[in-house]
Parts: C-alpha cells; structure tokens; sequence
C-alpha cells in the first residue's frame, strides 16, 4: 500500500479502533479480549515505527 493509505490506516486506528470496539461490540464473554486485541494491535503501530498522526477532524 502506498504510504499515505498507511498513513490512513494507523491514523482510523490510533484514533477510535478502541473505542469503537467498546461501544460496538455485542456484550459477551468475549468482549474483553477482543477490546485487548485491538488495543495490541494500535500498540503494534507504535512499535512498528509508524510515526505519530493526527486527526484531522
């Protein structure tokens, strides 16, 4: 992907992936680790050497 499409990615992720999860996730017994999941893979960004964005919104 081009770096700008990554820069995209990182950036949707960064800024609410979480979130998102959180609210709309269905209430089970999996919810949890799947809000864990998420919040790995945003670390992975970071350790990945993505460097920092902002949302522009």
């Amino acid at each position: 992907m081009p770096a700008v499409t990554q820069r995209e990615i990182v950036s949707h992720w960064r800024n609410g992936l979480v979130t998102a999860g959180e609210q709309q996730l269905p209430e089970t017994e999996h919810k949890v680790n799947v809000i864990r999941n998420l919040q790995e893979l945003v670390d992975a960004t970071y350790s990945a050497g993505f460097p920092e964005t902002h949302d522009p919104g």
